[in-house]
């Protein structure tokens, strides 16, 4: 099945990009996009089961990551193409090689489809990222040590600002106090953010259970 939705990605976008000369659709090219970003979704899902397999043939894991790194190039790509889409019907007809040749300006164009095409490539990419991560002891105890440091510097910072802010003017704690929500707001959403790509959610493994364990957040 891994192996089946890797094949079928690079296929779909192979085909979809030799067709892009050829006056194909955005339509098209949208379908096209869809298909091959939830095959490669469905591929990295399965990484972690693999994971015993790959330790014992390491020189498959590097044409898998290969093959994996050029499929996810390709969907980037392809996803930006689409978050310069309008989201007008009449313009879905018009051929995709216009919204490769346009501007990153266009992306202000449609914010619900720039929303659509950021949230596909952190879920592509940040699940990517963090299975080549978690195949790799070295890389997984580097990683961890780096967030488990980056996590207590930013709540130290957080306790340092708002203990600063205790003392300070009405007037300086009205314009820094958003800045301080702001920023617990993010440290919130990385730690959702990571623990959801390294959850057993976006994964199928054996020990699914230790899954959510290797950011090592709830160590902090």
């Amino acid at each position: 099945m891994s192996d089946q939705q890797l094949v079928t990605g690079l296929a779909i976008m192979i085909s979809g990009y030799s067709q892009i000369q050829d006056g194909l659709s955005t339509s098209h090219w949208n379908i096209v996009t869809s298909l091959a970003w939830f095959s490669s979704i469905i591929h990295i899902a399965t990484l972690p089961y693999l994971a015993p397999y790959f330790a014992k043939k390491r020189w498959l894991w590097y044409i898998r990551v290969t093959l994996m790194s050029g499929l996810a190039i390709m969907l980037t790509i392809s996803l930006t193409a689409m978050g310069k889409v309008t989201g007008y019907l009449k313009d879905m007809a018009i051929p995709i090689a216009c919204y490769f040749k346009a501007g990153p300006d266009a992306l202000g164009n449609n914010p619900a489809q720039v929303f659509i095409m950021l949230v596909s490539e952190i879920l592509l990419l940040g699940g990517l990222v963090t299975r080549f991560i978690q195949m790799s002891p070295t890389a997984m105890d580097f990683s961890r040590s780096i967030l488990k440091s980056s996590g207590r510097l930013w709540v130290k910072s957080l306790v340092w600002a708002c203990q600063r802010l205790e003392s300070s003017s009405k007037f300086v704690q009205a314009i820094s106090f958003p800045l301080v929500v702001f920023s617990l707001a993010s440290l919130c959403l990385v730690r959702f953010l990571l623990q959801f790509l390294g959850s057993a959610i976006c994964g199928v493994s054996e020990n699914a259970g230790n899954g959510n364990k290797w950011f090592g957040f709830n160590k902090v």
